[in-house]
């Protein structure tokens, strides 16, 4: 019940704020961010640590207002900050293996009233060998390497996404039940 009375008083302050005057948009811009009482549930801003984010996506996948976006162009991963859509639940913050964001408090009417994703990481993809498309993080994917040989395990190179891999199984299991090239 909490939580559905302060997104519906989020949502009236949206729209009361983008009733606001041009003039008063420019005021509004040069004042910069507003510092909010801690735990207020009602916007928050994200801040990424480049030297601990592998990529992973742990944040976004756990953000149920779908504040944080990821975006995958050829080998490169983006994410981005909605400030408007985010309710301030800090979840992502809770589901970063990495300890890679920090939630602030803080209400920017800028980034309200003309709501774009802020970008606010890149992760380089690596290439599956099979398909020639991006599938995970080259940090995640040599912390995951680092981490398992810290307990004694050998992970095997990732060269291939888990599609490909499966394909490739497949065929060393069962290679009687691929067509040959030519073959009705």
């Amino acid at each position: 019940m909490q939580d559905t009375v302060q997104l519906k008083n989020r949502e009236e302050l949206i729209e009361t704020l983008k009733g606001l005057s041009r003039s008063s948009m420019a005021e509004i811009q040069s004042a910069g961010p507003v510092r909010l009482k801690k735990g207020s549930f009602l916007f928050g801003k994200l801040r990424y640590d480049e030297d601990r984010c592998v990529g992973c996506g742990a944040c976004a996948v756990t953000c149920p207002a779908s504040a944080i976006e990821i975006t995958e162009k050829a080998c490169l991963r983006t994410f981005s900050h909605l400030h408007q859509r985010c309710i301030g639940c800090s979840r992502c913050v809770e589901a970063c293996p990495e300890e890679a964001l920090e939630f602030m408090d803080e209400l920017d009417l800028s980034k309200v009233l003309e709501p774009t994703p802020e970008e606010k990481i890149r992760s380089k993809l690596l290439i599956c060998q099979g398909c020639k498309r991006g599938f995970i993080p080259e940090l995640q994917a040599e912390r995951m390497k680092r981490r398992a040989e810290e307990r004694g395990l050998k992970l095997p190179d990732i060269t291939l996404c888990p599609v490909c891999t499966q394909r490739s199984k497949a065929r060393e299991l069962f290679p009687f039940l691929i067509r040959q090239k030519g073959a009705n």
